[in-house]
């Protein structure tokens, strides 16, 4: 099990965490336009990793574009 001893607020103090070595982070990919000399960003494979995520919606979200959001998503989620 990894240690955690900091979480950070952002990215930014993310990135300069790790440019000082001390440590490393997973970070999404669309972040490798931040850029630090003595960072490198390695791609994980997808099927690797995996993370459950859910909806939320008011009980009574009756109006007609929340019910078809809501339609949507039920009919894209993999279950």
């Amino acid at each position: 099990m990894p240690r955690i001893v900091q979480e950070t607020p952002g990215f930014v103090l993310t990135l300069n965490l790790v440019a000082a070595g001390l440590g490393l982070a997973f970070v999404p990919a669309g972040l490798k336009g931040l850029r630090a000399d003595s960072v490198s960003y390695l791609p994980l494979h997808p099927a690797s990793l995996s993370s459950e995520i859910v909806l939320l919606a008011r009980a009574d979200a009756a109006s007609p574009s929340a019910s078809n959001f809501l339609a949507f998503a039920a009919g894209q989620a993999m279950i």
